[in-house]
């Protein structure tokens, strides 16, 4: 299921259409260059474990919700989680994303 939404999302994004427009390109410099020049300090991940814990459990809360009450809970807050987790889900999707292709722009630079 994952995959399928990681590959819809990239076949979505990498269009011959995309291609031959300057904002697409201009978007993917910046991605890229934004991705790749994050570096955490070992101060910043000593710090992490809380709010990654807390983000976490409200996303595995999330979908623990929806699946147990489904159609069966409030229609109006089933479609609020519903659509918070796909968001969720679809931002992660975009980073991970990003962040491989930044890793293979690198890779491929450094054999040459």
């Amino acid at each position: 299921y994952l995959w399928k939404n990681f590959k819809a999302l990239f076949s979505s994004l990498f269009t011959l259409t995309n291609f031959h427009h300057v904002y697409f390109w201009i978007f993917l410099v910046i991605a890229v260059s934004i991705s790749s020049h994050i570096a955490l300090s070992s101060k910043d991940l000593e710090g992490m474990w809380d709010g990654f814990l807390v983000a976490f459990l409200a996303v595995f809360a999330i979908h623990f919700l929806v699946y147990e009450f489904g159609n069966h809970g409030i229609p109006e807050i089933m479609f609020y989680l519903q659509y918070g987790s796909f968001w969720i889900l679809y931002l992660l999707s975009v980073s991970i994303m990003l962040s491989v292709i930044a890793w293979l722009i690198s890779f491929v630079l450094s054999i040459f």
